[in-house]
């Protein structure tokens, strides 16, 4: 699952694109493609509340793939 910050970071990345985009049809179907993140991340974020309210176990982040110790070339 990625992580709230880096959702965040690729949203803004897009807007950027977005906002330089030149062709309007393009800059639609971006615009909409953002809007379908957001709305994903809503219901992510809804989920995880009503899992917080009945007490349900949640999923345990993993390490990201920056933090953990490179083993290609050793």
């Amino acid at each position: 699952m990625i992580s709230n910050d880096d959702l965040h970071e690729e949203i803004d990345a897009l807007e950027v694109v977005c906002k330089e985009e030149k062709d309007t049809y393009k800059r639609a179907a971006l615009k909409a493609a953002i809007l379908q993140i957001k709305l994903a991340h809503n219901n992510r974020t809804n989920l995880v509340r009503i899992m917080e309210k009945l007490g349900a176990e949640k999923v345990k982040p993993k390490a990201r793939p920056d933090e953990v110790a490179p083993t290609v070339g050793k």
